[in-house]
C-alpha cells in the first residue's frame, strides 16, 4: 500500500500542476506539457488498479458508486489511449480520398481531443482515494 500512496502522491502533484497550468505564447509546448501530465496521471492511476506485482492492487469494488463513472473514465482512457489503440470517443481518424488529374490524393487525418487544464471531476476521486489509503494504513497499524 505504501507504493500506492507514493503513486497517488505523484498523481495529486501532477493534477495540481495541470489544474494550475498557465498557457504561454507557445501553444505547441503547452499542449505537449498538458498531454505529458495527463499521461502521467492516467498511467499511474491505472497501475494502482492493474494486474502488476510489487504493490497492493486495489479492486474497483472499493470505489463508491458516485465516483465509479470517473474511475471508469480514467481506466478506459488508460486502456484506449495510452496502453492500447482501442476505439475511444476522443480519437477520430479518417482518410480523405480525392481524385485529381488521373491521380488519387490520400490525406490522412487524426483528431485527438483533450482537456485544457485538469478535468475538475477527477479531484474528488483522487481525494477520496487518498483518504481510503490513509485509513487502510491506519487500520493496519492499529491491528
Amino acid at each position: 500500500m505504501l507504493l500506492n500512496i507514493n503513486t497517488l502522491s505523484n498523481i495529486r502533484f501532477w493534477y495540481s500542476c495541470l489544474s494550475n497550468f498557465k498557457k504561454t505564447k507557445d501553444i505547441n509546448s503547452d499542449v505537449l506539457q498538458m498531454e505529458a501530465l495527463v499521461t502521467s496521471i492516467v498511467m499511474s492511476y491505472g497501475r494502482i488498479f492493474g494486474r502488476g506485482t510489487g504493490s497492493t492492487i486495489l479492486n474497483d469494488k472499493i470505489i463508491p458508486d458516485f465516483l465509479l463513472p470517473i474511475h471508469k473514465e480514467i481506466i478506459d482512457m488508460r486502456h484506449g489511449r495510452y496502453a492500447h489503440h482501442d476505439e475511444q470517443s476522443f480519437l477520430e481518424k479518417d482518410i480523405d480520398v480525392n481524385y485529381e488529374d488521373d491521380s488519387f490524393i490520400l490525406t490522412p487525418r487524426l483528431e485527438i481531443g483533450f482537456w485544457l487544464g485538469a478535468p475538475k471531476n477527477w479531484a474528488e476521486l483522487f481525494k477520496w482515494l487518498d483518504e481510503y489509503m490513509y485509513n487502510t494504513i491506519q487500520d493496519t497499524i492499529n491491528l
